[in-house]
């Protein structure tokens, strides 16, 4: 008779356990509703998740901050409501941690939740992929009907160029593409204030404090930081992009990131500065 001699399961740190716990009850609410939007019959569970969301973050920002907050999307995840989403998911995790850590803290490990959890966190990463490799992009043929304001495939050679045709007054080397009157309706500012007192709640904010619309671009629109002379333009892409001209200094600022941190951890304004300062005559 043979005798298999099983190892004991080895025993994690009380910290490992507890930081395990927070973690997994965090990355679980933070990640859902996926993988219910993938099946159908239980999307509608989906619906619901989301709706509790957007139900009850602007009712404690109400009650706690004596805030109003918007839950429309405004094409960014930099919004208001998302900070206090994830505020609120780091305060039930932590909450559900502690009571968890009471009822199971004689538990050894957790081998098994922990490669099952790492299995969901990859799945749920993998469906924000934004396209496919090679012929299963979305760019590797014409679509059926190009759209007007996006899909453009470009480089940063070829952004730079456009850029250069802006602040030449719609020219690029001897051709006029733009007309100089067309450049400046684009760059000038174009909401009312009144249209601006409108939407003020439903964008970033304090956006308009010191920014505002073209045509296409963004302007800004008082001296800030980053130049004491106003009137930059460009477009700042949700995905880790962005292009800024400044007709006063003839300066053209392109970057192109794969992370949307850029853009909202402060680099790209630490760039900005820096640009301004290394450029200063």
């Amino acid at each position: 008779m043979s005798v298999i001699n099983e190892q004991p399961q080895q025993r994690w740190h009380p910290f490992t356990r507890t930081a395990f716990r927070f973690a997994f009850v965090y990355l679980l609410l933070y990640n859902l509703p996926f993988p219910l939007t993938a099946f159908p019959y239980v999307d509608k569970a989906a619906e619901w998740y989301s709706s509790f969301w957007t139900w009850i973050v602007p009712r404690l920002a109400k009650a706690v901050l004596n805030r109003e907050v918007a839950t429309v999307f405004n094409g960014s995840g930099d919004r208001t409501y998302d900070y206090l989403l994830v505020a609120v998911l780091l305060l039930m995790s932590l909450v559900v941690a502690v009571i968890w850590t009471f009822f199971d803290r004689k538990r050894p490990g957790y081998p098994t939740l922990y490669r099952w959890l790492n299995l969901y966190v990859r799945f749920a990463l993998g469906s924000t992929r934004i396209d496919q490799d090679g012929a299963q992009s979305v760019y590797a043929k014409p679509p059926v009907f190009p759209a007007g304001d996006a899909g453009l495939v470009s480089t940063v050679d070829d952004y730079l160029m456009f850029a250069r045709m802006l602040v030449n007054g719609g020219k690029h080397g001897n051709k006029q593409i733009l007309r100089a009157e067309s450049v400046r309706e684009m760059t000038r500012d174009q909401i009312t204030p009144e249209q601006k007192l409108a939407s003020a709640k439903n964008f970033f904010p304090n956006f308009f404090d010191k920014q505002s619309w073209g045509y296409g671009l963004s302007i800004y629109t008082i001296p800030d930081a980053v130049s004491l002379v106003p009137g930059r333009y460009g477009w700042i892409g949700g995905f880790g992009t962005s292009f800024i001209v400044d007709p006063n200094r003839n300066l053209i600022n392109i970057v192109m990131t794969q992370s949307t941190d850029f853009l909202f951890n402060g680099a790209l304004d630490r760039f900005s500065s820096e640009l301004y300062t290394a450029t200063s005559v």
